[in-house]
């Protein structure tokens, strides 16, 4: 099942729980910058979950910086949090949350990365004209929580 919404809270209901997160902060911080904004449920032919996907892009209030978050849930995944990092990254080190989630966080350039994966979980952002202490006050306020 697909659900798109011009705000991305109004995709928040329509979530399993399987990941727990608040935009709140986001929506006081940056505006919603795409009509884009979509939430996938994926369901067995016998009607048990399999899977859901969230995305939303984000605009910086003053105009300089955005970014794309990503949050995967698959029951089918068995992904491996370990980050391999090639060297060509500016700047890249972990940042652990308030709530005990480790994100990578990179950047290159004008363009900033944050990553969180577990085993069946990837909570992603993408973004450009931000700082990596900009990622890091995303991540906090989005108070993730996973349940595996």
């Amino acid at each position: 099942m697909q659900y798109m919404a011009a705000d991305p809270a109004a995709l928040l209901p329509v979530l399993t729980g399987n990941i727990r997160f608040d935009l709140t902060w986001l929506s006081e911080n940056y505006k919603a910058v795409s009509l884009d904004e979509q939430a996938f449920i994926i369901r067995d032919e016998d009607g048990g979950f399999v899977s859901e996907y969230f995305w939303a892009a984000y605009g910086a209030n003053d105009g300089k910086g955005w970014f794309r978050l990503e949050i995967m849930h698959d029951t089918t995944w068995n992904l491996s949090p370990d980050y391999i990092v090639d060297g060509t990254f500016e700047e890249a080190y972990y940042y652990t949350t308030a709530s005990g989630y480790e994100f990578l966080i990179t950047a290159d350039g004008d363009t900033v990365w944050a990553d969180c994966t577990t085993a069946k979980t990837s909570v992603s952002l993408y973004g450009a004209y931000l700082t990596t202490r900009d990622l890091e006050q995303i991540v906090e306020h989005l108070s993730v929580s996973i349940a595996e």
